[in-house]
């Protein structure tokens, strides 16, 4: 049976973060949990880098998130 992740920034202090919450990513913190986590599944990282209020990852998040 295939292991639920769940979208790990809903409790983050930043505003940003919490926004994301609800995306269909399950997004975690960037430390060796998650690392080891998607060792353990053998899943992939997906990361994505942005620059907090930027027009390019507004535009970004809509492609992505539509």
């Amino acid at each position: 049976m295939e292991k639920t992740i769940k979208n790990k920034l809903g409790g983050r202090l930043s505003p940003y973060l919490r926004e994301h919450a609800k995306n269909p990513l399950a997004w975690q913190e960037w430390n060796e949990k998650a690392f080891q986590l998607a060792r353990d599944l053998d899943r992939p990282i997906f990361f994505y880098r942005l620059r907090h209020l930027s027009l390019v990852s507004c535009d970004g998040d809509r492609e992505l998130y539509g």
